[in-house]
């Protein structure tokens, strides 16, 4: 919670919210734009999401190792995962550099 309060959290954030539009569309990083001559070109990357039922047993474990196994085999790595107690799921993310 803001420390002052839920009502000035509500107006802090149209205040912002508004200061946003009149600044226009948001300008994305380009590193294209700081890169001197000569320097390395920056590392592009893919990511995938899946989601996959809870490990609860050795069984489930050893299925969750066969298939990150099979996707690092693929270049494929994982970099989080979370779970989703109220469906009983992990949420796998990975990321692999694009050739």
């Amino acid at each position: 919670m803001h420390p002052a309060g839920p009502n000035n959290l509500r107006r802090a954030m149209r205040r912002w919210s508004s200061a946003a539009a009149r600044r226009g569309p948001t300008t994305r990083y380009d590193a294209s734009m700081y890169r001197e001559a000569g320097s390395p070109v920056t590392t592009r990357w893919e990511y995938n999401v899946t989601f996959t039922r809870m490990v609860r047993s050795e069984e489930d474990a050893q299925a969750l190792r066969r298939f990150l196994n099979a996707q690092g085999s693929e270049g494929w790595e994982l970099v989080s995962s979370a779970e989703n107690q109220h469906s009983a799921t992990m949420t796998l993310m990975m990321k692999r550099q694009v050739p």
